[in-house]
């Protein structure tokens, strides 16, 4: 990767042309922040990661100079894919708000609803999008920041990706690659590590299925699935607690059910992922509809 990308967070504080109002980091190397801009032109370079921009109040006149005719509107949505470049004129002040996704995490979500490999996800570029759905998630989104809730944060923030990556799937199709893992032994693995969630799955094993060197297979793994084997297990050790958390299963139980040492374990481990304990976890969620995880997908569709 280039080691002069920059988030457009960078772009925006440091031209000091807006104002940040609230920010918010996810656990998952995902940020929320809305900005408010009082009528000054922007230019992004070589952005870092992949934005999700949304337009909350004013901003009418606002334009791409790459597209001057297609102007904004509170409401539109634009996607600034990692790597992408833009100039943007504003005429007038505006709020918008910026959910901001890393590379890795991103294509890990991917690999999670369509089980292709990590290399053939494709983050298509839009400016001044109309996307009804989308929208009415970030306007929720908008005010659970003002009112702390960091549950709903996360769930909106997942819904937010899983919508866009289910409404155009971002499919290299027919990308001839190289490296990585086969599709056969990605589908193994992922199988293979779901069934053993219980058990201490080492990198030896998960490389010896493979028959590669325990270097190599970190390598190639990393290529197909988006994220390290470490980060992948893990991911899939939490999402199987949430799933036992909502069935109301001892902690004990789920402990042991999720591979961690002990419950004091899978306390950090869980906190550490989603910012609450699994207490904390259970009680919300018995108190309001839970959105569906992008976990909960396979190739598009709900399990």
């Amino acid at each position: 990767m280039k080691k002069n990308l920059k988030s457009p967070a960078d772009f925006l504080t440091s031209s000091k042309v807006t104002k940040q109002i609230i920010r918010y980091s996810s656990p998952h190397n995902e940020s929320l922040t809305i900005w408010r801009n009082e009528g000054r032109d922007v230019s992004y370079y070589d952005l870092l990661g992949h934005t999700f921009s949304y337009y909350i109040n004013c901003g009418l006149g606002s334009k791409r100079k790459q597209n001057p005719d297609n102007l904004a509107s509170p409401g539109k949505f634009c996607v600034f894919p990692e790597g992408s470049s833009s100039d943007w004129v504003h005429s007038s002040p505006l709020v918008f708000m910026h959910l901001h996704v890393s590379d890795s995490e991103i294509r890990r979500r991917y690999v999670e609803m369509f089980d292709y490999d990590a290399r053939c996800c494709h983050i298509p570029e839009i400016t001044f999008g109309d996307f009804p759905e989308i929208q009415n998630i970030f306007k929720q989104l908008y005010a659970s920041l003002y009112s702390h809730d960091s549950f709903f944060i996360e769930c909106a923030i997942s819904e937010v990706i899983s919508r866009f990556l289910l409404r155009t799937p971002p499919h290299l199709k027919h990308k001839k690659m190289r490296g990585g893992l086969s599709s056969y032994l990605s589908k193994n693995l992922r199988e293979y590590i779901e069934q053993n969630l219980d058990n201490k799955i080492t990198l030896s094993t998960l490389s010896s299925k493979a028959n590669l060197s325990e270097f190599h297979f970190q390598r190639v793994f990393q290529q197909s699935f988006g994220v390290s084997p470490a980060k992948w297990i893990l991911e899939s050790r939490i999402t199987k607690a949430k799933e036992l958390l909502r069935k109301n299963t001892d902690l004990k139980d789920i402990s042991s059910q999720c591979g961690f040492s002990d419950q004091s374990h899978m306390t950090r481990q869980f906190k550490k992922m989603t910012g609450l304990t699994p207490n904390e976890y259970r009680q919300v969620t018995d108190k309001r509809s839970i959105i569906v995880p992008v976990s909960r997908f396979r190739h598009g569709k709900p399990d």
